[in-house]
């Protein structure tokens, strides 16, 4: 019996290691194009690079914006007291201030 024993191993699981970064980079629309819509959807990355950042954005962007493009979008970068898994990517859209006089020229 104790051979039997000998040969039950139990194998590891696999260990994955991901990057880590505690950057996180906002890309926003540099101009706001659609001044009928009362959102517009920005890109909060977590990456160790501004340029590491846009490519992410745009790699997985649905609608297949060019967020690589410094004239379509500006960056700010975050430094947060928080780790955050390297390539993790949010869109989010946030309200945008509508000015009235704009909007009426517009109905007519």
């Amino acid at each position: 019996m104790a051979a039997e024993d000998d040969k039950l191993e139990i194998v590891p699981e696999r260990v994955f290691e991901v990057r880590e970064t505690r950057t996180l980079f906002r890309l926003a629309p540099a101009a706001d194009n659609g001044l009928g819509r009362s959102s517009r959807q920005i890109a909060i990355v977590a990456a160790d690079t501004e340029e590491e950042a846009r490519q992410i954005a745009s790699m997985h962007d649905a609608f297949g914006r060019d967020w690589r493009d410094p004239r379509f979008a500006v960056c700010d970068a975050l430094e947060t007291s928080e780790t955050h898994v390297l390539g993790d990517v949010v869109f989010r859209s946030e309200p945008v201030a509508v000015d009235e006089g704009k909007r009426a020229a517009k109905r007519r």
